[in-house]
């Protein structure tokens, strides 16, 4: 969790990242409000409609606007940013954390696209699976991941205050 000592300058920091824990702490309430319930059909994301009818053009726009409004990767980023300005390791050590922040948070995008390219029509199945299963229950480990978020946030917050 890369806890250290409290330091003078972070209590700006620390009260940012529990301003963005409480933030997140009301989005996971509100989206656990609106998940389908047991036996209820999943229901698409909205902009699953909107791709529908598009080309690679329109797919690419929605693909920028979902990273911009993600609250998961905003929360991470913004996280992730704290966490360095706070430790301020210095220009080539940040820009290794950012490159490996980039890899990591690509890697849930990255690995269909590889496992298709390297697989071919043996992924389909696998991939088909992973794709219910994110449909059935994707919402849910967004929000847990979501909780967890906040949980570290607030590790990290508290003895800086």
């Amino acid at each position: 969790l890369g806890l250290s000592a409290p330091s003078q300058d972070g209590a700006g920091v620390a009260i940012g990242q529990l301003v963005l824990a409480a933030l997140l702490v009301v989005v996971i309430a509100v989206e656990w409000r609106r998940r389908p319930r047991v036996g209820e059909p999943p229901r698409p994301p909205r902009f699953m409609r909107v791709l529908e009818g598009g080309g690679p053009g329109r797919a690419f726009l929605i693909g920028i606007a979902l990273i911009v409004l993600n609250a998961k990767d905003g929360a991470l980023t913004v996280a992730a940013g704290a966490k360095l300005a706070e430790e301020s390791p210095g220009l080539l050590p940040a820009i290794v954390c950012v490159a490996l922040f980039t890899v990591v948070a690509s890697i849930t995008m990255i690995a269909p696209v590889v496992t298709d390219l390297v697989m071919g029509e043996r992924a389909t199945p696998h991939l088909r699976r992973a794709h219910a299963w994110l449909e059935r229950h994707g919402q849910e480990a967004v929000l847990v991941t979501l909780a967890i978020i906040v949980v570290v946030l607030v590790v990290q917050a508290v003895p800086h205050l």
